[in-house]
């Protein structure tokens, strides 16, 4: 009897502490996405769940995977983006704008998988930039700022570069070079990008952009507005100009004859000439 009475007790610990690992791995979902290990796909579709790459015979199919596959559902619940296939200019792969649009081009979605999944965390990260920390910028919480002064030309892209590189552990960046992510900015980010509500509380340390950015040059004043046209030069012009004539006519007439020409008739005396 107390041997049967065990087995079931038994085996109601052991479920127990499986429910209780369970529920401990839930709790923890975003040290599985720092890939610190380097970039790895097959651990990056099994977390994601998104499945195998679709290729590119349907370029929106497979822009689609490559979001839910590196972008943790969190961040994508917390900042949506409208992805699309289309043209993003000449020397761009991808481009990504303040009002919550990103556009990879076509020739993007035909790469490896690598250089779309990690093109889209890069994007990602501009995304979040722009709707949590720098609205009109995108510039990245002061933090990172601060450690990248003098280490990198452009903190925005290497911020962008430094998300892709904590969610998907590639090292490449959005044109398919090597980013200029250090071990030192990739600690920052992963400590402020575990969840939105992290992120948010660095970017309440950030300045204003305008602080951050020099100030625009004041607007010209606006231009006086221009004089009615009264249809041709006034009054007093005209009569200048016809006293000016005359005055000329009379020196002329003056020169060639030797003597002053005659006086004008008035206009009030009525009786002929002698």
């Amino acid at each position: 009897m107390r041997r049967a009475g065990l087995i079931p007790g038994l085996f109601l610990s052991r479920l127990l502490l499986a429910a209780l690992a369970f529920l401990l791995a839930a709790a923890q979902p975003t040290a599985a996405r720092y890939q610190a290990g380097g970039f790895n796909l097959g651990e990056l579709t099994a977390l994601s769940g998104a499945g195998p790459d679709p290729g590119p015979r349907n370029l929106q199919a497979r822009l689609d995977w490559a979001v839910a596959t590196a972008v943790p559902p969190e961040w994508r619940q917390a900042v949506p983006v409208v992805w699309s296939v289309g043209a993003t200019g000449a020397g761009n792969l991808a481009l990504s704008h303040p009002d919550g649009r990103s556009v990879v081009s076509p020739r993007l979605m035909t790469r490896s998988a690598e250089e779309v999944i990690a093109t889209v965390a890069h994007e990602m990260g501009h995304q979040i930039a722009f709707a949590v920390v720098s609205p009109v910028v995108g510039m990245p919480p002061q933090g990172f700022l601060d450690l990248s002064r003098g280490v990198v030309a452009e903190p925005r892209e290497a911020w962008a570069d430094c998300v892709a590189r904590v969610w998907t552990g590639s090292a490449l960046f959005a044109r398919g070079e090597p980013g200029p992510c250090s071990p030192e900015l990739t600690e920052y980010v992963a400590g402020v990008i575990t969840d939105p509500g992290a992120l948010e509380a660095a970017a309440r340390a950030t300045p204003t952009p305008a602080a951050s950015l020099p100030a625009p040059p004041p607007a010209p004043p606006p231009a006086p507005p221009a004089p009615a046209d009264p249809g041709g030069p006034p009054l007093a012009v005209r009569l200048i100009v016809v006293v000016v004539v005359v005055g000329a006519i009379r020196y002329w007439y003056g020169r060639r004859t030797g003597r002053k020409p005659p006086p004008a008739a008035s206009s009030n005396d009525d009786s002929p000439a002698n």
